[in-house]
């Protein structure tokens, strides 16, 4: 017995030949039609069509809340591999982006400021000089203790599917 499918077989007249595997049942014969969006019951094609957007931010977060809690430790991974077509994973990558941008300045300063103070500490040779570079140096270490709070509080914000602004960097927009 033949497969309605069977390629060694001619297609009926005002067909085209069968290729690969048989459209889903239900789906009309024949080629899915051109254009956008996809017919229905044909499966979907690989490329051609842009991806469509979630239908509620409550199923985006769900289907992409790792990805959100990745963006505030290793940016990268969610900016790659996050769906393009989800607001709550492009967010929350934006969001650890411009973390990871102000943790990266602050540190480069802090480094500038202390090799700075500790030259002028030198060049001084005062006990005053070394004492101020040490104090200096011990104020600008906790006030970058306020990056991994930030990040902390972005962690919460994406594990509870929240498209909450960090503060004072959440306003900043790097990504679309």
């Amino acid at each position: 017995m033949t497969s309605p499918y069977d390629p060694q077989q001619p297609p009926p007249q005002g067909q085209p030949p069968a290729q690969g595997y048989p459209p889903p049942q239900g789906a009309p014969a024949g080629p899915p039609p051109q254009g956008y969006p996809p017919q229905q019951g044909y499966p979907p094609q690989q490329g051609g069509y842009p991806p469509q957007p979630y239908a509620s931010l409550e199923q985006d977060a769900a289907d992409n809340k790792v990805m959100a809690v990745f963006a505030y430790i290793i940016w990268l991974i969610p900016l790659l591999a996050a769906p393009k077509n989800s607001r709550f994973a492009r967010f929350h990558t934006n969001q650890g982006l411009v973390l990871f941008l102000a943790g990266t300045a602050y540190g480069i300063l802090m480094a500038i400021v202390l090799a700075i103070a500790g030259a002028v500490a030198v060049a001084t040779l005062s006990a005053s000089g070394v004492a101020g570079t040490g104090i200096l140096g011990t104020i600008l270490g906790l006030l970058y203790l306020f990056y991994p709070v930030l990040a902390i509080i972005g962690i919460v914000n994406a594990a509870q599917g929240k498209m909450k602004p960090l503060p004072i960097l959440g306003s900043i927009t790097i990504l679309k």
